[in-house]
Parts: C-alpha cells; sequence; structure tokens
C-alpha cells in the first residue's frame, strides 16, 4: 500500500456563524497564507466567555494552529465561546499541489436553569392579579430553588425593585446572593411602604 509522505499540514480556525470571519492574508486560490508569528496554540479547556467575547476559536481573531501535525486533539471546551459554528480547516500540501478540507462544530446554546420562587411560609403571601401580596410589617422568608436543566454547581441571586406610583420603570435597589432571601431590608426602608415591590430570583 502507497503512504503519501512529506506532506505539509497546517490547520485553520475561524468563526463562520453568526458572522463569517475571513483570514488576514489568502492567495489568488483561497487558500489563507500561513505566517508563523500569527500561529495559534490551542488554550486548555475552560469556561466560556460570556461577554464580549474575542474573535477567533480562542479569542484572538481567526488564524492557524501552532502545530505541523497531521491529527489535533480540541477539547471544546477550549473555544472561546458558545453559540457559534466553527470552522476548522485542513490545508495540505507538497511542493506547487495543495488542497484543503474542512469541518464545521456547532456549538449550541448552553440551556439556562429554570428557577422557582416561594415563601419560606405560606401565610405570608397572598397571591393576587400581577402578583403576590405580602405583609411589610413582617418578618417574610422568600426561598428560591431550581427545578429544571440543575447541571454543575449553581450559584444564586436576588434582585430587588422598586416600582414608583408615578413611573412603569422599575429601579433598581439592591441584589443578593443567596438560597434564600429574609426580607428585614424591607422593615428598614419605609419607603416600600407605599409601592410595590419586585422581587426576581435566578441562577447561573
Amino acid at each position: 500500500m502507497y503512504i503519501p509522505q512529506n506532506f505539509n499540514y497546517t490547520w485553520w480556525c475561524r468563526i463562520v456563524s453568526p458572522t463569517i470571519e475571513t483570514y488576514p492574508v489568502v492567495d489568488s486560490l483561497g487558500y489563507p497564507v500561513y505566517n508563523d508569528n500569527e500561529a495559534q496554540f490551542i488554550p486548555r479547556p475552560g469556561d466560556p466567555v460570556l461577554i464580549n467575547p474575542g474573535r477567533g476559536c480562542f479569542g484572538l481573531g481567526p488564524g492557524p494552529l501552532k502545530t505541523r501535525t497531521g491529527m489535533i486533539f480540541l477539547n471544546t471546551a477550549s473555544l472561546v465561546t458558545y453559540s457559534r459554528v466553527y470552522e476548522i480547516m485542513l490545508v495540505l500540501s507538497k511542493d506547487t499541489r495543495q488542497a484543503k478540507v474542512k469541518i464545521e462544530l456547532d456549538l449550541g446554546s448552553i440551556p439556562a436553569p429554570i428557577s422557582q420562587i416561594e415563601c419560606a411560609s405560606e401565610g405570608l403571601c397572598f397571591p393576587a392579579f400581577g402578583g403576590v401580596w405580602v405583609n411589610p410589617t413582617s418578618r417574610l422568608a422568600l426561598k428560591g430553588g431550581c427545578t429544571s436543566v440543575c447541571d454543575g454547581t449553581l450559584a444564586y441571586y436576588w434582585t430587588l425593585y422598586e416600582e414608583p406610583e408615578s413611573s412603569s420603570n422599575l429601579n433598581f435597589v439592591r441584589r443578593f446572593f443567596n438560597i434564600i432571601w429574609i426580607c428585614a431590608f424591607m422593615q428598614t426602608n419605609p419607603m416600600f411602604e407605599s409601592n410595590t415591590i419586585s422581587i426576581s430570583f435566578g441562577g447561573f
């Protein structure tokens, strides 16, 4: 069996969705031009970048990988973020001949945890249209938790808003990080006695 020898392997990576990225320099045949100074190491697996992720597969822009072997191993957790389609391309060349092959990796969005909120003591909460009535003079304990898609370690937080009678806009008041929130904060803030309070609970 004939085994080809002395081939040059060049690996490339870029994002092709939601927007397609272009390589810095491309020749007349549409092949990207390799520059060793722009070659990128595959980083160790880590958490996805959620706020302003960089361009390219690893946050450094589209470009070649710093390997010239005929095989690579890539953990998708090394990619910069999710909700992207990544294109990995191999350019195979020998003397004046070259060919390329591509594969696309679609990293879908990670489903968010589904949470719920309830009173630790049912007698202190009264369901009403558009919300729940509580006695602002009572010490109120609210309990939140995850009901679905609860994989991994979750961090819980509460966000408190004030809804003034003269405006439809919610005013941010304070954020708490815990699974149980005790509403003693309302007792020390008499301004809440005549206004509607919006409390949200979430996890990440």
